[in-house]
């Protein structure tokens, strides 16, 4: 119809005349004055006389005599082999309607003379429906999309979180063994500490006796026990000292 100019008068045609009738024939089904199929089909004997049988694959079809027969031409019209009936050719002006699809196959009846012009309207109101339903199943792609986009997020933040809880948690244990070690460290020179400490004091006090027994005139004898004296005690120390490293219980 665009290419006549002519659109814009045949929806209003489609909305005024047409819906109400179609309304009234097929109760329950309300269709939009849309303007999807629409094409003039012209009969020649020397072109094309006839239409083989088909199915329109319309919901419905409406066909609009453009001009008059037995004065423009003769033969023509409709027939339908399932009902094994046909329409003649309207009068100019008038038109017929019949499903599309399955129930109506149809054919175009041979024009013998002249040349017929019909005006032909296929309405699809199923059209609309699939292009809502194509809009509703991009809308749940793109929902489907940006939940399992949710869904990665949440799982990327999960492992991150998971990472930096274990990687705190390792930090945690390396600085405690740190700790454990320095401590460990710092007992054992306490100890070495307080050892040697031990050990300077039984010399001194050793060498304190030695002096004195010299000084009052020992004995031999006197001397090798201040000797045998001294050497138990630092063997005593030393074992004390290893019991400090090694945990046993000295008796």
């Amino acid at each position: 119809m665009t290419q006549i100019d002519f659109e814009k008068e045949w929806l209003k045609f489609l909305k005024e005349y047409i819906v109400p009738v179609t309304e009234r024939l097929y109760p329950g089904y309300y269709p939009k004055a849309q303007a999807i199929m629409n094409f003039v089909v012209r009969y020649r004997p020397d072109e094309q006389p006839s239409l083989r049988p088909h199915h329109d694959s319309s919901t419905f079809t409406i066909n609009v005599a453009l001009n008059s027969k037995d004065v423009d031409y003769e033969g023509g019209g409709c027939r339908f082999l399932r009902y094994d009936c046909q329409v003649e050719s309207p009068r100019k002006g008038w038109s017929f309607m019949h499903p599309g699809r399955l129930t109506h196959y149809h054919e175009g009846l041979p024009t013998t003379r002249g040349t017929r012009y019909i005006m032909d309207h296929q309405d699809h109101q199923d059209h609309q429906d699939l292009q809502d339903l194509q809009d509703h199943q991009d809308l749940q792609d793109h929902q489907d999309h940006q939940d399992h986009q949710d869904h990665q997020d949440h799982q990327d933040l999960q492992d991150h979180q998971d990472h930096q809880d274990h990687q705190d948690l390792q930090d945690l244990q390396d600085h405690q063994d740190h700790q454990d070690h320095q401590d460990h460290q710092d007992l054992q020179d306490h100890q070495q500490l307080l050892w040697s400490v031990s050990n300077q004091v039984g010399q001194t006090v050793f060498n304190a006796v030695v002096r004195e027994r010299s000084a009052n005139g020992g004995r031999e004898e006197e001397w090798a026990e201040s000797q045998q004296w001294a050497e138990s005690q630092q063997w005593a120390e030393s074992r004390q000292r290893r019991s400090w490293f090694s945990g046993e219980k000295v008796m």
